[in-house]
């Protein structure tokens, strides 16, 4: 059926079904209704040459009909069949032909079972025969399956598609269910723990292309894949040099066949040490490089890589116009830069293909060009859960596999894994999964994206810790509203120097220096920092300062002047004004040499050198809080009691 007459089929069958609906809710649920209500029952059927046993099989029978579950079926199909009847008229060009297949196969099923079980009075004559007629029509319409099914998560034309999801979520199932049920000849999976082996030949007789297809070639254990795609390609290749159309003369007047010749270009297009070549007497692929004076060998001594390289060059070029290829985890046998490379020369080459991989490789997932993300929660073979992303560019591929890997609430904090904040975020909070993200906007941004539901139906809450940064009391208030809680310190180095901590590891060790000479230390490194606190405070200020202003332009550059100069001086003015009252305190703080107040107000990243006047370095002191804090539980609560106030508990 062409494209035309297919979209016409669908409208066709549409209407069909909501008469038919009509009719049934209207005319036949009536009937229904009456004949089968207790009392009528009774009316009808008692005193018939029935005995009491049958009586009161019968009337079990009955009692099974319920008419609420026909009217609710009823309004599922109308909501189906009009959902698909607007996407025929709206999105027809966009879908893929299999899709557009699955549609029409979907209401021709339904109307089948609508015109083969409508609910007509088929006489008294029978009693049985008259009840189960019924029963059996209301069970068939009620079983009529009017749920979405997974396929519509891969509609569309010229996308492809990337599964992921937690562990036994059940991708590889999802993808021969998907292949199995809405395809026939032209969808083929590549499946994980293929076999990328290649041998001499001798186990494959000559009828191979009578049990062989490239659909089953990965089902036989004892026959190795890749030798078969190798005939197969010999095969397709001498039927190429048979059309003209597809085949290509070369300079010294030989023609090559077309997927021979682009086999070789991607092959020796990736920039590895080896070319490509094809003994057709021997049916063997050959590795070889003339500049280094390397004679061709068969590729069974090649690496891993190699073969699998040749295995999905020599799959992808085998497979029928407009086909679905499932790949499940292409990463196997590859490393990450080699394997983007090889994917986008495959879908260049074949834009007819839709390429659905099922794969954690963050990296070949961030850099596939126009693929839809399909987070696949739960399939069981059955029963199925599918949420799609539309982008992940507001926040990385590698936070949501951290999410989706943990049933614990989020916190996302300003860090890279391994940092001091993230070990000990780590540690202080266990009941948290732990996400570092390369800045507070990133933090703030995916605090509300998870929290919103913006992604994915998690089922999650997310929180978030950022530094300070001399941050107004009122936008902390906001921040707090939002999830987000910010630092009472300046910086996360800054608190681990409080005094709380300090004279906790001061003690628990019995350090015997002194611990004012300490502290004195640290102020006088403020003292002579000050300008570089001035600084940083200046620039942080400025930062916030420009980021609220939006400057709107009416097309007269005079106005755009005054505007411009306007915002400047009420920006500076309020940078001046803040900017004295911070180096007043700064320097009332200075003067009275309050430890306590400098170190929780104003950053120095050079304050934790100054812990070797207590006789122990940088590291030590680290990781004694750290420790402290994985076996000392009161020592713990007591930090998130004074530094957090128990906001994550």
């Amino acid at each position: 059926m062409n494209d035309e007459k297919l979209k016409e089929n669908i409208s066709i069958n549409h209407n069909k079904i909501m008469k038919k609906l009509v009719q049934i809710k209207e005319q036949e649920l009536p009937i229904i209704a009456k004949f089968f209500s207790i009392d009528a029952f009774r009316e009808i059927f008692w005193g018939r040459n029935i005995t009491d046993e049958q009586y009161l099989e019968y009337k079990e029978i009955v009692n099974k009909i319920d008419l609420k579950k026909i009217d609710t079926k009823i309004e599922d199909i109308k909501e189906l069949v009009n959902d698909y009847e607007q996407k025929t008229k709206n999105h027809w060009n966009e879908y893929n032909s299999s899709y557009k297949v699955y549609l029409n196969s979907k209401l021709e099923n339904i109307l089948k079972v609508l015109n083969e079980n409508t609910f007509y009075n088929p006489g008294t004559g029978n009693i049985r025969y008259f009840v189960e007629t019924y029963f059996n029509s209301y069970m068939q319409f009620i079983n009529i399956n009017a749920d979405k099914e997974p396929l519509e998560h891969f509609s569309y034309s010229g996308k492809n598609y990337i599964i992921f999801g937690k562990n036994g979520a059940g991708k590889t199932r999802l993808l021969n269910y998907i292949k199995d049920n809405y395809f026939n000849e032209n969808a083929f999976v590549i499946p994980s723990d293929r076999n990328i082996k290649f041998g001499d030949l001798d186990s494959i007789n000559m009828n191979y292309g009578e049990r062989f297809f490239l659909s089953n070639i990965f089902k036989d254990k004892y026959i190795l894949p890749n030798d078969l795609l190798t005939l197969f390609f010999k095969n397709k290749m001498m039927e190429e040099l048979q059309q003209d159309g597809t085949s290509i003369s070369q300079e010294n007047g030989t023609r090559i066949a077309y997927s021979y010749k682009k086999l070789i270009e991607i092959f020796n297009s990736l920039g590895l040490e080896r070319k490509i070549k094809l003994d057709i007497n021997k049916n063997k692929f050959m590795l070889y490089n003339d500049e280094q004076d390397i004679k061709p060998y068969f590729i069974t001594d090649g690496s891993d890589g190699e073969k699998s390289i040749i295995q999905f060059i020599v799959f992808v070029l085998l497979c029928p116009p407009n086909s679905f290829l499932f790949i499940d985890e292409p990463e196997s046998h590859f490393n990450t830069a080699l394997l983007n490379e090889l994917f986008s020369l495959l879908e260049k080459e074949r834009k007819d293909i839709v390429y659905i991989y099922c794969t954690h490789n963050i990296d070949f997932i961030e850099l596939r060009e126009n693929a839809q993300l399909v987070y696949l929660d739960k399939f069981d073979g059955k029963n199925w859960n599918i949420q799609e992303i539309n982008s992940f560019e507001d926040i990385s591929i590698e936070s949501l596999i951290n999410i989706i890997g943990t049933k614990k609430n989020l916190l996302f904090i300003e860090s890279d894994k391994g940092n001091l904040d993230y070990k000990l975020y780590s540690a202080l909070f266990d009941n948290y999964k732990i996400i570092p993200v390369a800045s507070c906007e990133k933090v703030i941004s995916n605090c509300k994206i998870i929290n919103e539901g913006k992604f994915l139906n998690l089922n999650r809450k997310a929180h978030g810790i950022i530094d300070n940064d001399f941050r107004e009391d009122d936008e902390i208030k906001k921040y707090k509203l939002e999830g987000i809680f910010t630092l009472t310190y300046n910086e996360i180095e800054n608190m681990l120097l409080s005094s709380i901590i300090v004279e906790y590891i001061y003690k628990k060790h019995s350090l015997n220096k002194n611990i004012d000479n300490f502290k004195e230390a640290v102020i006088n490194k403020a003292i002579s920092g000050k300008k570089g606190i001035i600084q940083d405070f200046i620039n942080k200020l400025y930062s916030k300062i420009q980021k609220k202003e939006h400057i709107k332009f009416d097309g007269n550059n005079e106005n755009l002047k005054n505007t411009i100069n306007n915002i400047n001086r009420k920006n500076e003015d309020a940078l001046l004004e803040k900017l004295n009252s911070f180096c007043d305190n700064l320097n009332n703080n200075l003067k009275d040499r309050n430890y306590d107040r400098i170190i929780k107000e104003y950053p120095n990243k050079g304050y934790i050198s100054c812990i070797s006047e207590l006789g122990i370095d940088e590291d030590t002191y680290i990781y004694w809080i750290l420790e402290s804090i994985k076996v000392d539980k009161d020592f713990k609560d007591s930090i998130k009691k004074e530094f957090f106030l128990n906001y994550f508990n």
